[in-house]
């Protein structure tokens, strides 16, 4: 069994896609507990990044030493393709519950223009830091350097090695280093070029894509393609519902949420997919992120308390982890992957409800992106 720890939902659900495409029976849990002997992948989410450092030490540390007990002998710790997160903090952590000496770090994506260049972190040949990315609310890139994004030259271990990569050959040259005492960790992509160097294959023939019926779309990302992507939908006629962040904290906020939930209910009552996202203002900072994600959830749950929904598409690492937590989904098996991080996944403890995940960077395919009448009956929850 191979097993991997990611530090959001988004990079766990994209290692589970990835399992996927190349054959492998995979559970992603949200738990950190002893894998299940029936999977090939077992992926950890342990949503670490919206953790405070000591605790996504500690996390990591229970985390691995959890695994170990399991059996597994070889941990990839997946993060993020810009270095987003506590990673050094995490690394140290399983370096110490592994009892291995090395990591051989490489966090790019060239297929998604995502290199790594004498050092320097470039997406679409501009640097990190000069990108969109700079604006992140937790972890904003105010460096290109990798070496200062991570901080490997002030850390007190050494043995860490980021390797530039520019192409898919230098993803398999930087998995071929894994050995008895080497942690690989890095993107997704370099996690496939490590199934690719262990002899796995991606798997062919047709791909037929589910239709999404009785769908609530959860647009929970602050970026701004984002949000032009749902006032385009709305515009052409989809039903889409803005949940104002100015009622938090507000003495009517209940009553708000409650407002909100019906009226998607009545919208998907009437057999239409409906989208939910944040309206105006856009409000910045870590404090009102976590309280918008917080409100997005209480909205979600209050909707799936009145209304059987068969699809929940999420966007957002941060929304789809509060979502989750709040409805008490904790494992899932992934059972389609619409592109590279998109991924539809069976939870499976619940079998009428799927859910697809989505990174808030990240674009939704076309196969998603419709909002065609459901003529299928709407079971209403009394």
């Amino acid at each position: 069994m191979i097993a991997v720890i990611a530090d959001d939902i988004t990079g766990g659900a994209e290692i589970a896609g990835i399992g996927l495409r190349y054959g492998l029976r995979v559970v992603l849990s949200t738990l950190s507990d002893i894998p299940c002997p029936d999977a090939d992948l077992w992926v950890v989410s342990t949503d670490s990044r919206s953790m405070c450092v000591e605790d996504a030490e500690k996390i990591t540390y229970h985390t691995v030493s959890n695994l170990t007990v399991g059996g597994i002998e070889s941990i990839f710790k997946k993060t993020d393709s810009v270095l987003r997160g506590h990673v050094m903090a995490e690394l140290v952590a399983q370096l110490k519950a592994e009892s291995k000496k090395k990591v051989v770090l490489c966090p790019a994506n060239p297929a998604s223009g995502r290199i790594i260049m004498k050092g320097t972190y470039y997406i679409d040949g501009i640097p990190l830091h000069e990108t969109g990315f700079s604006k992140d609310p937790d972890f904003p890139a105010k460096s290109s350097a990798v070496k200062e994004i991570v901080g490997v030259e002030s850390a007190k271990h050494p043995d860490i090695s980021i390797k530039d990569a520019t192409s898919e050959e230098d993803l398999k040259s930087a998995a071929r280093l894994r050995n008895y005492e080497t942690i690989l960790a890095g993107s997704a992509a370099f996690f496939a070029a490590f199934l690719e160097i262990m002899g796995h294959h991606t798997l062919t023939g047709k791909t037929i894509f589910p239709v999404l019926k009785n769908a609530l779309f959860v647009r929970g990302s602050a970026f701004a393609n984002s949000r032009k992507e749902v006032e385009k939908s709305s515009a052409s006629g989809a039903y889409v519902t803005y949940l104002s962040p100015l009622i938090i904290d507000t003495p009517d906020c209940e009553k708000k949420i409650n407002d909100y939930a019906s009226e998607v209910v009545a919208i998907m009552q009437k057999g239409e997919n409906a989208i939910l996202a944040i309206g105006e203002p856009v409000l910045q900072g870590k404090e009102a992120a976590d309280k918008i994600k917080n409100l997005m959830s209480e909205v979600v749950s209050n909707i799936l308390s009145k209304v059987n929904v068969n699809e929940l598409v999420i966007e957002g690492g941060a929304t789809t982890s509060a979502i989750l937590y709040k409805l008490n989904y904790t494992q899932f098996i992934p059972t389609f992957e619409y592109a590279p991080g998109v991924v539809r996944m069976k939870n499976r403890n619940k079998d009428n409800i799927y859910i697809t995940i989505k990174p808030g960077s990240y674009q939704f395919p076309e196969q998603i992106w419709n909002f065609k009448k459901n003529e299928s009956n709407i079971n209403v929850k009394k």
